[in-house]
């Protein structure tokens, strides 16, 4: 099994902005083109695209998204981000991809997987939570069969990382307030690995706990503009990270951290599951 991992294209935006690095908006989509083109020469099973797919989740920019993401030549889920957020509350982006959204809970992809989803209460500003019903739903899943490992998607991290970007003098962004909770509870329940992909951070990452592996996977809209490769064969995982499509609108990019990139650990790992 062979997956590619990429996200935070932010497709549909204008002009330059800045987060670590310069966002640049008026290339997301030719970054996410030929990121899509490269991944269909990497003989993938599956692609898994983890959020902020548009910049503010108009009807205009998702389907933008979704003619970009269409050119891929294998199967592909999608999760929506917090920048897609006015697409998840009034329907437009299930709409758009309602096909290729997996659900909470998926074993169609060879193997046990959650897909997390953002609690999106529809009169209150968002808390970046799963919520309780989340919760316990992917808790009774997990519960009612034998897994010896289990895969989680997620656009937000579940843990917190503040004292990485703290220590980089970066940019933090949220992950789930309770996303620890569901990963106690989980801890129970699956003997073997935990392996959780995310991204949001805009920052190659990895981290082993032990049980608990989590892998952050860097934007498309900032540097250094590159996808994850996910090959899982036998009880052997490994990840190895593309170079980027778009050297010239990395380079562009480029401000002052060039952190964002990762160290050799974050950007090439394997691991026993």
């Amino acid at each position: 099994m062979r997956i590619g991992i990429f996200a935070d294209f932010h497709c549909g935006h204008s002009g330059v902005g800045s987060w670590h690095n310069r966002l640049l908006f008026d290339r997301a989509e030719e970054v996410a083109r030929r990121t899509v083109e490269l991944l269909n020469n990497q003989s993938l099973d599956m692609v898994v695209i983890l959020g902020d797919v548009t910049n503010n989740g108009t009807e205009k920019q998702l389907k933008l998204a979704e003619k970009i993401l269409s050119k891929l030549t294998m199967p592909w889920f999608i999760h929506p981000g917090n920048h897609d957020r006015e697409g998840v509350r009034n329907g437009l982006f299930d709409k758009i991809f309602g096909c290729h959204e997996p659900g909470l809970y998926s074993e169609t992809v060879g193997f046990p997987c959650l897909f997390l989803r953002e609690y999106l209460p529809r009169e209150e500003y968002p808390k970046t939570e799963l919520g309780e019903e989340i919760i316990h739903e992917a808790v009774e899943w997990t519960g009612s069969r034998t897994i010896e490992r289990l895969f989680i998607f997620s656009h937000f991290p579940l843990i917190s990382q503040q004292d990485y970007a703290i220590r980089h003098q970066g940019q933090y962004a949220k992950h789930y307030l309770d996303g620890e909770v569901l990963l106690r509870q989980l801890s129970r329940l699956v003997p073997g690995r935990i392996i959780c992909f995310s991204a949001h951070q805009h920052w190659h990452r990895i981290i082993d706990g032990g049980q608990i592996f989590h892998c952050m996977t860097a934007s498309l809209i900032e540097y250094p503009m590159e996808a994850r490769v996910v090959s899982i064969e036998d009880k052997t995982l490994t990840i190895t990270t593309l170079e980027t499509a778009c050297p010239d609108s990395s380079a562009l990019s480029l401000d002052s951290a060039g952190w964002v990139c990762g160290r050799d650990s974050d950007r090439t790992r394997r691991i026993e599951l």
